[in-house]
């Protein structure tokens, strides 16, 4: 997922304390942008068949959010709606963000608006909702859903439509994110085998104990593949393809991490 939000901030459009959710040509509109909203494998939660459905709801989250703990959440979430309304079909975004665009709230209580236009890749499972300075791209071509274990991809062939270094840093990106997401959920694979085996009340003392150590280990990794990577990153000297070599890298590493983790409390 790729997210761009806009919202007026023009004082004079507010009703009651409220954000009025109607248009004008003096709205005065800020602007955030993927790099300081999100950009990654999300969490996505909408009913089975919803492409060709009249109307449905769709709930993203932010991949570090949990639901469960987090008050105030820390990590933005949306709400993306399609209502089918007699010869009309709305589009809408509600996320939990404040006045200054902070995700403050636990629940996506901010409607930006009922006027945004959809739009499906013609070819690919990409999906489009934009207007008024926003958009929010939901790319399912780069997800666990259609690839469940990144681990296996060939990343050669992952690369062949690529023309230019830009292209194959973009893929590269993805590549990361996907591998990304692989591990956080094979990590929540291993926090539940460690609460099962774990779950009798005479050895429950030691549970929390291996799990915070499980977690450590795992940010651990992660410190050392990013400096490792970034070392790889320096030896192209400024040059152009050193972004690229980072993320080959990176991957490279985390597939290793996927092996051990896959291997680990059998």
């Amino acid at each position: 997922m790729r997210t761009k939000i806009a919202w007026c901030v023009n004082k004079e459009h507010r009703e009651n304390g409220l954000w009025q959710r109607c248009r004008s040509d003096d709205c005065e509109y800020k602007v955030r942008h993927e790099w300081d909203l999100i950009r990654d494998v999300c969490k996505i939660s909408v009913k089975e068949g919803w492409r060709e459905a009249d109307n449905w709801t769709m709930i993203i989250s932010d991949p570090n959010r949990n639901a469960e703990t987090d008050h105030p959440s820390g990590n933005y979430f949306f709400y993306i709606q399609k209502m089918h309304l007699g010869e009309e079909t709305r589009y809408s975004i509600s996320w939990n963000g404040n006045d200054a665009g902070e995700p403050e709230y636990s629940h996506a209580q901010w409607n930006l608006g009922e006027d945004y236009t959809y739009s499906k890749h013609p070819t690919k499972d990409i999906h489009t909702i934009k207007g008024h300075e926003s958009e929010i791209i939901i790319n399912f071509e780069c997800s666990l859903v259609k690839y469940p274990e990144p681990e296996a991809l060939d990343i050669g062939a992952y690369f062949e439509d690529c023309q230019n270094n830009w292209d194959m840093k973009f893929k590269m990106t993805e590549l990361i994110k996907l591998h990304d997401a692989r591990i956080r959920q094979l990590m929540e694979e291993k926090i539940q085998s460690i609460e099962e085996d774990y779950s009798d009340p005479e050895v429950t003392h030691h549970r929390d104990n291996i799990i915070q150590h499980a977690v450590k280990a795992q940010e651990a990794w992660k410190a050392y593949a990013t400096a490792r990577a970034n070392e790889v990153f320096s030896t192209y000297c400024g040059g152009s393809g050193a972004g690229v070599g980072y993320g080959w890298e990176y991957v490279e590493l985390q597939r290793k991490r996927i092996s051990e983790l896959k291997t680990q409390y059998k």
